[in-house]
């Protein structure tokens, strides 16, 4: 019964406020507060990043500081990008999450000590007065998983759509909170994988070639790119108990 009046709940407030909200103030999120954040490292979380930064080390990711304030005095990650980008001729016919491209700007890994089930990511990326989100926050990007240590990478997929959430990717972002809910999952590690950057600078432009894909020749393109990735915290949140999960369909929350 309780259940039923909670999906009633939800309903009517779907029902009487047209959608329930995607979208926070900068700097602001939702989070469920009867979960733990997984990815602390005071709670056993471990961070790897693709490439370690002097000043900005991805140690900082999970230390429970997610204000950009103090993004001068060294808190936060970030990661220099310059390599080429792969476009397929494909992904002119169909929508932005076809694209192919050879190389992400960047990555970063949430690994816990076991197994936990985990409903919730959510990443911030550099945004404050002296550095905005639209200037130097990160874009592309987009969510995965991993159950076990040999298990394969999956896409998170998320509860519902938000207008700049295609295919299960992140396409345009320019705020500084991504909040991602999806069904609850037994998750051994996560991989939050940015693929370009609002500062991102074309070095050259797109070039034609073949390239092959395991059954034939498929024309593509590519270019020449630079920019930086700038995180200032990841979470990752779940519960013991699943029935403490919350089911509101909140998705992308900046």
């Amino acid at each position: 019964m309780k259940r039923l009046f909670s999906a009633i709940t939800v309903f009517m407030i779907i029902v009487l406020s047209g959608c329930i909200s995607m979208v926070s103030e900068p700097g602001t999120r939702n989070p469920d507060m009867s979960s733990t954040n997984y990815a602390l490292a005071s709670n056993g979380g471990k961070v790897i990043v693709s490439r370690e930064d002097a000043k900005h080390s991805g140690s900082t990711l999970n230390n429970g500081i997610v204000s950009s304030d103090l993004w001068d005095s060294g808190e936060g990650w970030e990661c220099l990008f310059k390599g080429q980008i792969l476009d397929s001729v494909r992904s002119h016919f169909r929508t932005d999450e076809s694209r192919i491209k050879s190389t992400a700007m960047g990555w970063v890994i949430v690994e816990f000590p076991e197994p936990k089930t985990v409903h919730q990511v959510v990443i911030y990326t550099l945004d404050s007065k002296k550095y905005p989100a639209y200037k130097y926050g990160v874009r592309d990007l987009y969510v995965q998983f991993q159950e076990q240590d040999d298990s394969p990478w999956f896409l998170v997929t998320q509860n519902a759509k938000s207008v700049q959430d295609k295919g299960r990717k992140i396409y345009g972002n320019k705020l500084g909170i991504i909040d991602c809910r999806f069904q609850p999952r037994l998750v051994k590690r996560v991989r939050v994988v940015v693929e370009e950057t609002n500062d991102l600078k074309q070095l050259s432009g797109w070039g034609g070639f073949l390239y092959w894909d395991f059954e034939k020749w498929y024309p593509a393109m590519s270019r020449i790119v630079e920019g930086t990735v700038r995180l200032v915290e990841i979470e990752v949140h779940g519960t013991q108990s699943m029935d403490k999960i919350t089911s509101s369909p909140q998705v992308i929350i900046k």
